[in-house]
């Protein structure tokens, strides 16, 4: 053993387990490397460190969750247009600050406390809800935010339970367009340009929230991104529109298939491969955080370091 493998401290290990219900995002984590489903899902070993950009990005979406719910639906109805919005953004301000919490972020990051509650009021500026082409669809007088969605995946039981495997999503919002139903997708991210919204032209995160809500009766025929870059100064918005044809989602849906067959293969042989480092993996969204444990001759040596016995529910979306 090298000398510079750490040997201290132990975490009691848990059970290996086959989650139960699948997401776009652990989808995702698998598609990009087997290993980090692994270590992440199987295993059940999440970074303690948060992520700056998935706090922040939680905190702007539940801000714009309750001033949503607050403007649209019947809280403040009897209000003045002006006064509603008033209201309805101070709501949305207060959950992102709750959301928020005491969440320290790096030193100099343009994603901070101030640039949350500025990125919420930019955000009502550029798209004021009077005039907004894009608003939620409506149940009972009350807006359809956070749609929420648990189907079966065909043909693939849980290996351990014989269960059904699940999918399951959430969305920020049905969204009726042009008079046309949408998904509808708020995004945080640090510039914009053809290349971000190029990158969700086909993206199965938007195919799988199609799938959801037509698999629930809904006539969804394609997604609105919505994404605000929060830089140290200003604020970017932009907004993309796609489509999810017929074609697309057959696609989608043989390819799940696919994709849970191999995973549950995988389970049964025990080996997870490391395609993280062909495809780039290791290297994106600033460096996966299971890359220590790759490069290391023992890597149970960093687990009490850098990482924490959790899994991620995608049903009631936390940490179990």
């Amino acid at each position: 053993m090298s000398s510079s493998e750490p040997t201290f401290g132990t975490i009691p290990a848990l059970e290996p387990e086959f989650p139960p219900v699948l997401s776009s995002s652990i989808r995702e984590a698998y598609s990009l490397c087997p290993r980090k489903f692994q270590w992440e899902q199987i295993n059940g070993y999440i970074p303690k460190e948060e992520n700056e950009h998935l706090k922040f990005g939680s905190a702007y979406a539940a801000g714009l969750e309750t001033y949503r719910r607050s403007y649209y639906g019947s809280k403040y109805r009897e209000m003045s247009p002006s006064d509603r919005l008033s209201h309805s953004l101070a709501d949305g301000v207060y959950a992102a600050i709750v959301n928020y919490g005491d969440y320290e972020p790096p030193e100099g990051s343009a994603k901070n406390y101030e640039r949350l509650i500025g990125a919420l009021v930019e955000y009502t500026l550029q798209y004021p809800p009077e005039t907004d082409s894009c608003k939620p669809s409506m149940f009972q007088g009350e807006p359809r935010v956070e749609f929420s969605f648990t189907i079966e995946i065909p043909q693939v039981p849980h290996p351990v339970t014989g269960n059904p495997l699940l999918f399951s999503g959430r969305c920020d919002m049905l969204s009726e367009y042009n008079k046309g139903l949408f998904i509808f997708d708020d995004k945080t991210t640090g510039s914009l340009g053809p290349s971000w919204a190029n990158q969700w032209r086909l993206r199965s995160q938007f195919t799988a929230y199609t799938v959801g809500a037509q698999e629930h009766g809904f006539a969804v025929v394609g997604a609105i991104i919505r994404g605000i870059a929060i830089l140290k100064t200003k604020y970017n918005l932009a907004e993309v529109i796609v489509h999810r044809p017929p074609h697309i989602v057959a696609a989608w849906k043989e390819r799940l298939i696919h994709d849970a067959e191999r995973m549950v293969e995988m389970w049964h042989s025990g080996y997870w491969p490391q395609y993280g480092m062909e495809n780039g993996g290791c290297g994106q969204y600033g460096g996966c955080s299971y890359q220590v444990l790759c490069e290391s001759i023992q890597p149970t040596g960093y687990l009490p370091v850098y990482f924490q016995h959790a899994r991620w529910d995608p049903i009631i979306r936390e940490i179990r």
